[in-house]
């Protein structure tokens, strides 16, 4: 299966072969792996049904790149530049009203949650091998997530 059932983006198999294709076309591009900032207490407090609504809706917010959803809450994206990742990050920050926060569907919630937002790690292409670029751009999503979150972190 070359698509995520519940997203319908390309499966983290997809992504592996779909960057090696861009290493071998030695063409230049960008890779993002952005991840949802504190997912797993989001879906705790508000509930599996809430989660998928969020990962389709950041899916469909990603689906004009080209997109994949590795795991869980984390996808990646192949840019053409490194400067396209910030205008994902915004876009996904405008798309998730802040002043309408999710509301907790667990009787053990403390209130409402606010809405989840995105760290991305973000590196260009540099001749390496797709596994090595794919480590820069873990790394950077490592640090953005240390970093504070809701950030995007360019790999050196």
């Amino acid at each position: 299966m070359n698509h995520d059932p519940l997203t319908g983006l390309g499966t983290r198999t997809h992504f592996m072969e779909r960057g090696k294709e861009l290493v071998a076309a030695k063409r230049a591009f960008a890779l993002a792996v952005l991840n949802v900032d504190h997912f797993k207490r989001f879906n705790m407090h508000n509930g599996h049904t809430a989660g998928d609504a969020v990962l389709k809706a950041l899916a469909a917010l990603l689906s004009v790149q080209d997109t994949f959803r590795l795991a869980g809450d984390t996808f990646g994206v192949f840019l053409d530049t490194e400067a396209e990742t910030e205008n994902i990050r915004a876009l996904i920050a405008a798309s998730i009203n802040p002043s309408q926060p999710a509301h907790c569907g667990d009787a053990n919630c403390q209130g409402p949650q606010p809405p989840p937002r995105v760290s991305i790690g973000v590196c260009t292409w540099r001749g390496e091998e797709f596994s090595e670029l794919l480590e820069r751009a873990n790394a950077a999503l490592c640090s953005a997530k240390v970093n504070g979150r809701n950030v995007v972190v360019f790999a050196p």
